[in-house]
């Protein structure tokens, strides 16, 4: 099994070395207009800010002439101003139209991206590769027992009792009725293996619920986020399940956004408040004048937000500009006041 493994993960770095290859090597050696031409790149696009969607910053690129691309909802890009081997700005596609296409972004955005035009490339990083090698390095036990079942190294085990099965989906056939009390009944593994439109997808839904039925929770992957979407349109027909969409937001279909973590997160009764304490523009200090004033944690503006130690200095060294801060000092005052009067009285 070890040997197994090692050779998938090498498989999986000749993938990832080739794809990216293909990609350097494209943007290398075709110009700009060429690479347009076989649908990878969007030339002389200006960006637009959208604002913020579900974690994520959203600008919109565009130009007056059409739009026709290879690159579509989900794919990730890379921005640049012409050299985009140069640049480390990735994004993701999340609407594309005749004349524009829309962009979300991570992290910050830099002014250029809105103030030049700019060169949009269809983008291949070794994030999945990396995943997937990483997820074989680290496998459990289940995870080495589904590759010794699926490679027929060992059999999977059976319950001694059957359970009773009251299916919901009644037009399901024999065939994926006995494939559903099989699975049910399999105390480990379970293969359903089929060609096209046997209905395995349908088989599948009709599992799921009748696994969460008997109070299990269930993890549903598949190869694809249009795949994982299409189980989820079918499961969501059944309004007592409870359903979380995992994965990036800007991947998931319209239709099922509603479902995905980062919305429920977002539109949670609590997230106001969590905003609210953990502060925007205050740096984490929650409200914006709690690190904005002389005498709170470092003075005006960002000085001592951190590197100034000022839990250091309130603990060991409280006389220090006051004990919460850099805050002058009220006796110094007085005397500054009082020698200066001194000297007016005195002349």
């Amino acid at each position: 099994m070890k040997k197994y493994i090692k050779q998938l993960i090498k498989l999986i770095n000749y993938e990832r070395d080739a794809e990216i290859e293909l990609m350097t090597n494209e943007i290398k050696n075709l110009s700009p207009k060429k690479r347009e031409s076989l649908g990878r790149a969007i030339n002389k696009v200006k960006g637009k800010y959208l604002g913020k969607q579900l974690g994520s910053q959203i600008v919109q690129f565009g130009r007056s002439e059409k739009i026709e691309t290879e690159i579509s909802v989900g794919d990730m890009v890379l921005i640049s101003t012409g050299y985009p081997l140069r640049s480390d700005l990735t994004g993701t596609v999340v609407e594309k139209g005749a004349r524009f296409i829309k962009v979300a972004f991570e992290k910050s955005i830099p002014k250029w991206t809105l103030k030049k035009k700019v060169r949009i490339d269809l983008y291949a990083n070794d994030v999945t590769f990396r995943r997937m090698e990483d997820n074989l390095m680290h496998l459990n036990t289940k995870g080495k027992n589904a590759l010794e079942y699926s490679l027929k190294k060992r059999d999977p085990k059976e319950n001694n009792k059957e359970k009773y099965i009251d299916f919901i989906d009644k037009s399901l056939n024999e065939s994926q009725k006995n494939a559903v009390r099989n699975a049910v009944n399999t105390e480990n593994f379970f293969l359903i293996h089929g060609p096209f439109g046997t209905g395995k997808t349908r088989t599948l839904v009709e599992l799921i619920q009748q696994e969460v039925r008997q109070s299990n929770k269930v993890l549903v992957t598949a190869e694809s986020n249009s795949a994982v979407d299409n189980i989820l349109d079918r499961l969501s027909q059944n309004k007592k399940l409870k359903i979380t969409r995992l994965g990036h937001p800007q991947r998931v279909s319209k239709e099922n956004i509603a479902y995905s973590l980062a919305y429920k997160a977002e539109n949670h009764q609590l997230t106001g408040k969590i905003n609210k304490l953990r502060g925007s523009r205050s740096n984490g200090g929650g409200c914006t004048k709690k690190r904005r004033g002389a005498g709170n944690k470092g003075g005006r503006g960002n000085a001592g937000a951190s590197k100034q130690h000022w839990t250091w200095t309130a603990k060991f060294d409280p006389d220090h500009y006051g004990k919460h801060g850099f805050k002058r000092p009220q006796k110094m005052m007085i005397v500054r006041i009082k020698t200066m009067n001194k000297e007016i009285s005195g002349n």
